[in-house]
């Protein structure tokens, strides 16, 4: 908060609502990387992800949304749905299920 309010000269709150692309995963990861250093962090970098996630463009129809589902994989431990992504309510938590239930499935199989 203190660098980011030292660099915009106002309040970090304003910096940030004045932001019009602002994801505070990307920013923790600036800060880690490149202010803190990734050990003093605590941190390690990778190419693995574990997070399945969808930062941006809705699905197109359901072939999409399956693939996305489909494509979670055996070192994901979590999965993500940006926010600011228009989908419904329902659609989401039906994604959700979905994944919760191919995930509990591939677990019983290992």
């Amino acid at each position: 908060m203190e660098r980011v309010q030292a660099l915009a000269g106002t309040d970090w709150r304003i910096a940030l609502a004045r932001t019009p692309h602002f994801a505070e995963y990307i920013l923790y990861g600036v800060f880690a990387d490149k202010i803190l250093g990734l050990e003093k962090a605590g941190l390690f970098a990778t190419d693995e992800t574990l997070c399945h996630a969808r930062w941006s463009d809705g699905f197109s129809g359901t072939d999409e949304v399956d693939s996305f589902i489909h494509d979670l994989g055996p070192g994901h431990v979590a999965f993500a749905l940006q926010s600011t992504i228009d989908i419904p309510i329902a659609a989401r938590r039906a994604i959700c299920e979905r994944m919760a239930r191919l995930a509990a499935e591939r677990d019983a199989q290992a």
